[in-house]
């Protein structure tokens, strides 16, 4: 919880009102969330990957997509925006951004009113409240340090500067459409000069394992269980409501669920949830042990979703499983379904 004292009132003083400042302008109503710019970090020189939410009427707020990791989060939104629904919930979930959102008063949190009532600041009317918060993949949102806010007030002046160009010119944003508008900046004295200057798209990383792999293990596998020819559907998507607390996490987070379900008999074989730290350590050996489990290798695994099937693609190869995308079958939508019926009456 962020709390405002003599020490820091400035910075988040300074932060409220730019941002209030930001509001009023409503850049929203001529810019889109796909007219993405850059504001680097005068500090730590990482940038901050920005867009403007509010053409559609019903988010308004400042995205700032954070460093390389938070570029990709941005552009995973955007692919999967008409995608399978477990593909679109894990990209939502996995966004690494500090948002900026003007909400209403029923939205805010009780830090946020003590932050307003400190500062003295009083909000009325619809999409007014000013809302920070900061979403790390597979966290609940929480509050900004004093770093991230300081770091927001840049960004929120940039960006009314980058509105007010856009405004004169939209197309100055695409004066090179391979690269990316980022603001700049430049100290000169005890000030700062920004300017724009055109840097490349952040390369995406080679896709890594979640887990590296062990070939003893896989050896072991490949002589003890069969291969049979038979087919196993495997979901993995986050846990239906499931904002869950500890397991060695310091914060909330939504958990995964991974799901295996016999193909023909529709029949649940095994499930197991993951916090976000397990998730990274503990997925793999879940799947080899449920093959230990059944006693033998799947010639075949069914997966509903892009998610599913990119966990599951190391392991599949390493095997010889052919990996198929089968969304609308029918051993998923009724194993689906059961769950969140269950769930729902808990």
């Amino acid at each position: 919880m962020v709390k405002i004292t003599a020490a820091n009132r400035q910075i988040w003083k300074d932060f409220y009102k730019t941002a209030m400042a930001f509001r009023d302008m409503k850049p929203w109503e001529w810019m889109d969330d796909s007219d993405i710019f850059g504001v680097q970090d005068p500090i730590s020189g990482e940038i901050g990957y920005c867009c403007v939410m509010g053409a559609a009427r019903e988010v308004f707020a400042l995205g700032i997509y954070l460093g390389e990791e938070g570029f990709h989060s941005y552009l995973n939104i955007l692919f999967n925006a008409d995608g399978f629904e477990d593909d679109m919930i894990s990209a939502g979930l996995e966004q690494k951004i500090i948002k900026i959102e003007f909400v209403n008063s029923n939205e805010i949190t009780k830090n946020e009113k003590e932050n307003y009532k400190t500062l003295g600041l009083k909000f009325r009317g619809k999409n007014q409240w000013v809302s920070p918060r900061l979403f790390l993949p597979s966290y609940m949102p929480r509050p900004l340090t004093d770093e991230q806010a300081l770091f927001s007030t840049h960004v929120l002046w940039q960006a009314m500067e980058v509105a007010e160009q856009f405004k004169e010119n939209e197309k100055f944003l695409y004066e090179d459409e391979e690269k990316i508008m980022v603001r700049v900046p430049q100290k000169v004295g005890n000030t700062l000069n920004w300017q724009n200057h055109w840097l490349d798209e952040p390369e995406e990383a080679e896709e890594q394992p979640k887990q590296a792999i062990d070939p003893t293990i896989i050896a072991n596998l490949k002589e003890q269980l069969p291969v049979k020819e038979a087919a196993l559907c495997f979901s993995l998507g986050y846990f239906p409501g499931g904002i869950l607390s500890g397991e060695g996490e310091s914060h909330p987070f939504f958990a995964r669920l991974a799901l295996w379900i016999s193909y023909g008999s529709g029949m649940i074989l095994g499930f197991n949830t993951f916090s976000p730290r397990a998730y990274d350590t503990e997925f793999n050996d879940f799947i080899f042990n449920t093959f230990q489990n059944i006693g033998f290798i799947p010639s075949q695994i069914l997966v509903n979703s892009h998610y599913a099937a990119e966990s599951m693609e190391a392991i599949t190869q390493s095997l010889g499983i052919d990996l198929i995308m089968a969304p609308d079958i029918k051993e998923f939508t009724d194993a689906i379904e059961g769950l969140k019926s269950m769930m729902g009456g808990m």
